[in-house]
């Protein structure tokens, strides 16, 4: 999700935050859960994002090296 998306979802879902009957405690408080849920998930979007570009170079070197075991050895020379 593109950030200009994410905050207009956010403008949205605040919006029908302001539509629930609650106090104003009660609101600023489901603002601020609102907020630290939308912190927690970009932060494990990120991690897996990281993750799998980290397991796709462990997977790159892993397939190198076993292609590397497929060549035939050196031969030695005979006099």
């Amino acid at each position: 999700m593109k950030p200009c998306e994410q905050a207009t979802n956010t403008g949205r879902k605040l919006d029908r935050l302001e539509q629930i009957n609650m106090t104003a405690r009660q609101r600023r408080i489901a603002r601020e859960s609102m907020h630290q849920a939308e912190m927690i998930i970009d932060m494990l979007t990120r991690a897996h994002a990281d993750l799998k570009q980290v397991l796709g170079f462990v997977r790159r070197v892993i397939a190198s090296v076993a292609r590397r075991g497929k060549l035939p050895a050196a031969r030695t020379e005979t006099n």
